[in-house]
């Protein structure tokens, strides 16, 4: 997927974002945190669905509806130029997004893992917040290998796991599942 494609997603990430704050239990005080909730807000109180088992269902719905406006939207420019419209095309792209955004996601993920990776080395105290922050928005990816796999002293291992086996899904697994999609859909 190149970076365009993560550009067009971009305003669903931003409820993606959302909702691993709402997952993980993010420090709402954080400035990052403040914006997005403050931007997020809106559209998300338009959908009045409760949580359920901790998620922000109203959030993913709203995500979904974003990515399937921006970045389908973006796809179906880049296939068409927009000088045919096609429902036909329009109706298999509106089942391609799911799994394009699912990919964006998990790219979006494996970015917060490098520069969480690359704050948690530079010993300065201002960007406690900021590593705490990315600490815990990937904290889904990195706790399931941190309950089984120990630190060496100051060196978690289990993140490492975690990167690794995140880069492989994102650079091997999902180019094939998205492309396996796209013969299937189209």
């Amino acid at each position: 997927m190149s970076y365009s494609f993560i550009l067009a997603f971009v305003p669903a990430l931003v409820f993606f974002t959302r909702f691993l704050m709402e997952y993980t239990g993010c420090d709402y005080y954080h400035p990052a945190c403040r914006w997005i909730v403050k931007v997020t807000d809106p559209p998300v109180r338009l959908i009045p669905l409760k949580k359920v088992m901790n998620l922000n269902i109203s959030a993913l719905i709203v995500m979904l509806v974003a990515a399937e406006i921006f970045g389908g939207g973006f796809v179906y420019w880049s296939m068409t130029g927009f000088r045919v419209f096609s429902f036909d095309l329009i109706w298999r792209l509106m089942l391609l997004v799911p799994v394009l955004l699912i990919w964006a996601g998990l790219q979006y993920m494996f970015y917060m893992m490098i520069i969480g990776a690359i704050m948690s080395w530079i010993p300065a105290p201002s960007l406690t917040p900021w590593k705490y922050l990315f600490n815990k928005l990937t904290s889904p990816v990195t706790e399931p290998f941190e309950r089984f796999i120990p630190p060496i002293g100051f060196f978690s291992v289990a993140f490492i796991v975690a990167f690794l086996l995140m880069s492989f899904v994102v650079f091997t697994v999902m180019p094939r599942v998205t492309s396996y999609a796209m013969q299937l859909i189209f």
